[in-house]
């Protein structure tokens, strides 16, 4: 027999020390979930370590981890640094850190360093990836000791060196020397490392090689910021003497498991374009290593000046103007300022304004200026500006008209619209206007105007009478002062009772059965410039006495599924508030077959062939048939030559012999194969064309040609 007890019996039946365990073990979690959830959204608190350096550039992901902490933050351009602080860099990543005492440290992608740096020792734990530095002056500080980099039982003590060094995850350690002499001490062993000379340390076996000759430039991890879409990075080798078994090779990845690309090294001097992208490089003669490097080439476009547009007016009647600036957002671009000068020349910028943002505010008095956006990448990379643009701050009167936008001209708009909701009007706000007046006439010299007047806005519904027929309208602005500016170019429209029309209603002609029940057919129709609901009335003959399906629906669309065979007919009416028809459509009809149907060709589709070297043929797949018959023929003059036949157990296939095909109509029939048996799925027509030959066709020949 089985007992069933409910979750109150349940609670009731423990014991009172297993509720009280049961009840703190549920307040601890709380209590860690809140602190750890603080502790994750919270910024680091760098507390009161001291601050060894900062992030000058960076690229991507790079992430800071304090001492004793185990939550990685990511880092921007600016970031400050602390001592002990452990730094990051993810796939193509970079970054470039700056000590107090200006030494440069470039960390590669794929890197993990700690800085030890205070006044008892200056150490960078290196762990993996590589890691370049560049000294400032002779890098030993007041209180002596030079900064060093330390990996596992290797120390490099840098003096007045600069180096690269490089590991990756269980292989060697590689030292190089870029200009100095460094010192080595691994283990009981000191190696003293000229700038000709590259170290591999395994398993505490130091390896010596000779460089068979120095890369000048670029540097080992050098850095270049263009809006262009190639860059030119010159190379610069000391030492070449006219080696023939010299190479360059490049790789995606520092490993050089998979060089792509690799070229002869033809002299001292010699530039290679590059595209934008992160390249590594190595030179090697007669099998020896000469240098490694890598080149990040970063397109930072300048960014796009969006308001004012250039030669931009503003009015006041006051001794200044709050005019809003703003640019568009670009990639890799850590800072803006914004520059505004009374000379195209940028020789005497008035204002410099910093922003982290897109968009400034400022006052400005009356006068003529320039401005651009300054786009701040690094500390060591040059910025770059946008194009310039003028604006002008006048106490003169507004003058300039107003652009006309609705109506366009040309526009035919329904009186049984119009009658309900009026004629929307709109035009371009221009400041420096109060108020504008909008006239409306049924003459071009606008003898007899309708005179109408808003305030600060730029659009009017007129609800009044109207009839049908052509009218003009025009506006101009009025200032503060009562200043009148000029009319704008007047524009004609028309007013007419085609009312069936203005639903413009679209749909598929034809669509399989089973398309219908499993996605269905979707009428769609023009929304109307008035509120109201629409509906959709679809009925087996045109006077609508058969009555299939009514949709209700506020959207300019409706989905009807579960269609049997047949032709159908549609139309939709615009309902008002009780429900009743106010205006209705014109009818549309579509069919609905059991055939599947052609996907691509469609029916009667025009196919340029000019660039195309195969073409695809696809249709709508019939349940259970798993063999089909194409057959493409050739109409020449209303006869029909078979030019192929083809069978395929899928819904398409791929015509790839276009030799067979010329200008003109094609049709192309699909079969399907049923108990042993071929039934027609359907025929189909296509046409084909090609581009024209050049009228100035010339054709070359041999100036000697021989005959049999």
């Amino acid at each position: 027999m089985t007992v069933k007890l409910s979750r109150e019996q349940i609670v009731t039946g423990w014991k009172r020390w297993e509720k009280i365990f049961l009840s703190v073990e549920f307040l601890a979690i709380l209590v860690l979930a809140i602190i750890l959830y603080a502790d994750f959204q919270r910024r680091l608190d760098a507390g009161v370590r001291e601050q060894i350096g900062i992030i000058t550039f960076k690229q991507k992901t790079v992430q800071r981890k304090y001492s004793g902490r185990a939550v990685w933050e990511s880092m921007e351009s600016s970031f400050p640094l602390y001592n002990k602080d452990s730094i990051r860099t993810g796939d193509f990543s970079d970054a470039e850190i700056t000590l107090n005492d200006g030494t440069k440290l470039e960390v590669d992608e794929n890197t993990l360093i700690m800085l030890n740096i205070s006044k008892e020792e200056k150490e960078i734990d290196f762990a993996y990836g590589a890691l370049t530095t560049k000294r400032a002056g002779d890098l030993i500080s007041e209180d002596g000791g030079a900064l060093s980099i330390r990996s596992g039982g290797n120390l490099v003590a840098l003096n007045k060196a600069d180096v690269s060094i490089s590991q990756n995850k269980g292989e060697s350690l590689l030292v190089d020397v870029k200009s100095g002499i460094a010192n080595l001490f691994s283990g009981e062993q000191k190696k003293e490392i000229s700038v000709d000379e590259k170290i591999e340390i395994q398993g505490g076996e130091i390896k010596v090689s000779q460089k068979p000759f120095r890369v000048i430039s670029p540097a080992s991890n050098f850095k270049s910021i263009f809006s262009g879409d190639w860059v030119n990075i010159e190379y610069n080798i000391e030492g070449w003497n006219n080696s023939k078994t010299a190479v360059l090779e490049f790789s995606r990845s520092r490993d050089f498991k998979n060089v792509f690309y690799k070229r002869s090294i033809p002299s001292e001097r010699f530039v290679e374009p590059f595209k934008p992208g992160i390249y590594y490089w190595r030179a090697i003669d007669g099998g020896k290593v000469a240098s490694i490097g890598k080149v990040s080439l970063i397109k930072v476009a300048p960014s796009k000046l969006i308001n004012p547009v250039n030669n931009k007016k503003f009015f006041t009647s006051k001794d200044k103007v709050f005019i809003p600036f703003s640019w568009s957002r670009e990639e890799g671009v850590s800072q803006y300022i914004l520059e505004i000068a009374n000379d195209k020349n940028f020789e005497n910028i008035s204002i410099q304004k910093n922003s982290l943002g897109t968009s400034i505010s400022l006052e400005l008095p009356v006068g003529d200026y320039y401005w651009r956006v300054k786009s701040v990448i690094g500390s060591n990379v040059d910025p770059i500006y946008s194009l310039t643009q003028s604006l002008t701050v006048s106490n003169d009167s507004q003058k300039t008209p107003p652009n006309l936008m609705h109506p366009k001209s040309g526009d035919e708009l329904s009186f049984a619209i119009i009658s309900q909701s009026g004629i929307s009007f709109f035009w371009s706000q221009i400041s420096g206007y109060s108020s504008f007046e909008l006239q409306i006439s049924k003459r071009k010299d606008f003898s007899d105007p309708i005179n109408l007047t808003t305030n600060s806005r730029n659009n009017l519904i007129y609800k009044d009478a109207i009839s049908l027929g052509e009218y003009f309208w025009r506006v101009r602005g009025v200032t503060a002062n009562g200043d009148k500016g000029d009319y704008s170019q007047a524009s004609g429209f028309l007013v007419t009772d085609a009312s069936k029309n203005v639903f413009n209603l679209q749909s598929d002609t034809s669509v399989s059965e089973v398309d219908v029940a499993r996605e269905g057919i979707t009428l769609k129709w023009k929304k109307l410039p008035v509120n109201g609901t629409y509906e959709v009335i679809l009925a087996k003959d045109k006077d609508f006495k058969n009555v299939v399906r009514k949709v209700v629906t506020n959207l300019n669309q409706a989905t009807i599924k579960e269609l049997v065979t047949g032709k159908y007919y549609w139309k939709v009416s615009l309902l008002n508030e009780g429900g009743e028809p106010t205006l209705v459509s014109d009818y549309k009809t579509f069919e609905v077959s059991d055939k599947f149907g052609p996907i691509y060709p469609k029916e009667g589709l025009n196919i340029n062939m000019t660039s195309k070297n195969d073409l695809a043929f696809k249709w709508q797949k019939r349940p259970g048939a798993n063999n089909y018959t194409i057959i493409i023929y050739v109409d020449e003059n209303e006869e029909q030559k078979k030019i192929l036949q083809k069978s395929t157990s899928i819904n398409e296939f791929l015509l790839d012999e276009i030799e067979i095909l010329d200008q003109g109509k094609f049709v192309w029939e699909i079969y399907y194969d049923e108990s042993g048996e071929k039934k027609k799925e359907f025929t189909s027509t296509f046409q084909i064309e090609l581009d024209p030959l050049p009228e100035n066709l010339e054709l070359l020949t041999p100036k000697v040609q021989y005959a049999d």
